[in-house]
């Protein structure tokens, strides 16, 4: 997946919404342990892996765009 897939990226206090135009491997870094992990309203959290403060998804392969949204919040 190359930068340029990223359509936006929305961030709040302890959740992170982006737009991707790409399947494949998708990253970012969080000093925080993600609590729920969607792409499209789909849960995915089980799916995601983690080394260090790396995590990383498969985005399934699709036409179109795809909404990862990743939430640290338990609440």
């Amino acid at each position: 997946m190359g930068f340029t897939a990223v359509e936006s990226i929305r961030e709040t206090k302890d959740t992170m919404t982006a737009v991707v135009h790409e399947s494949g491997r998708m990253g970012w870094i969080s000093e925080k342990d993600p609590v729920k992990v969607t792409v499209d309203g789909v849960d995915v959290t089980e799916k995601v892996e983690k080394q260090e403060n790396i995590y990383t998804i498969d985005l399934p392969e699709r036409a179109g765009k795809a909404v990862l949204c990743v939430s640290c919040d338990e609440g």
